[in-house]
Order: structure tokens, then C-alpha cells, then sequence
């Protein structure tokens, strides 16, 4: 058995070996195994913050800052979050994964009719997934399916 903070040391260790050899997207990615282990560790969010400075245009450590933006706590800055995953998404219009942690975004902060919005372009990527995105847009308020009904001839 390993404690969680024995875990979260190791990984920050890695994030730290990889960050001084250069290789920032797994310095990033160690970053967010420390964040999700010990989500109040500050500085977490500051060792993100530096990789994103030093190569912001890095998908992976954009989409990491947003993650950790978005998450409840003293680091939530959810509308950062929504502006990295809106320019991910501009950059990277086909990836699912950009767009429904902005939908969950919209829908945490009870922005429903943008996250519906997305909703509906999901379906456009990922038509196969109709289904979930219909059991989420029933979690919506009730207008959202009845116009989701209208939308696609019910």
C-alpha cells in the first residue's frame, strides 16, 4: 500500500525530472497525477502555469490548466477554463474531450443554454453518442429537451 501523499511526491518528482529535461507535455501530464491526488496543493496549479508559459500553444498542458481552472476549490477559475477550452476547441474543433468538459463547465456554473448549445455540436462529432447527450440534456431543465424534441421533429 502506498499513501496518497507518497504517490503524489512521486509524481511530482517525475513532473519535476521531466520539466528540467525538457519534455514539458509529461512534465504536465505528472502534474495533473499530483493535482488529482492532492487537488488542494497550490503548487500544482503555479508548476502548470509555468509549463503553459513556456509552450502554450502545448495541447496537452493547455487542456491540463483548463482541467484544474475548472475544478471546485481555492484554484477554480472557471472562466479561464472556459476560455482555454473555447480556443482548444477553435484549434481542435473534432475533439470531443475539449468540448464536453466545456459543456460540464456550462453546466456547473447553471449556464444551461450554452451548454445545450455544445450539446447539440457534440452530436455532430459524435453522432454515435446520442444517447448520452440526450440523458444529459434531460438533466437540463425541462425547455432544453423540449426544444431538443422540436429541434429534431419528436
Amino acid at each position: 500500500y502506498v499513501s496518497i501523499d507518497v504517490a503524489a511526491s512521486h509524481h511530482a518528482t517525475l513532473a519535476y525530472l521531466f520539466k528540467q529535461s525538457g519534455d514539458y507535455t509529461r512534465a504536465g501530464e505528472e502534474a495533473l497525477r499530483v493535482f488529482r491526488l492532492q487537488p488542494e496543493n497550490p503548487e500544482v496549479v503555479q508548476f502548470v502555469e509555468l509549463l503553459f508559459a513556456k509552450i502554450p500553444s502545448d495541447p496537452i498542458i493547455t487542456s491540463n490548466l483548463a482541467f484544474i481552472y475548472a475544478q471546485p476549490g481555492p484554484q477554480q477559475q472557471a472562466q479561464k477554463a472556459i476560455s482555454i477550452y473555447s480556443q482548444l476547441i477553435a484549434n481542435y474543433p473534432n475533439n470531443p474531450d475539449y468540448r464536453w468538459r466545456l459543456i460540464e463547465i456550462y453546466y456547473d456554473q447553471k449556464d444551461y443554454d450554452r451548454a445545450y448549445a455544445n450539446a447539440i455540436i457534440m452530436l455532430e462529432i459524435l453522432p454515435n453518442q446520442k444517447e448520452g447527450v440526450e440523458n444529459f440534456i434531460k438533466q437540463m431543465p425541462p425547455v432544453h429537451w423540449s426544444n431538443y424534441q422540436k429541434k429534431f421533429g419528436f
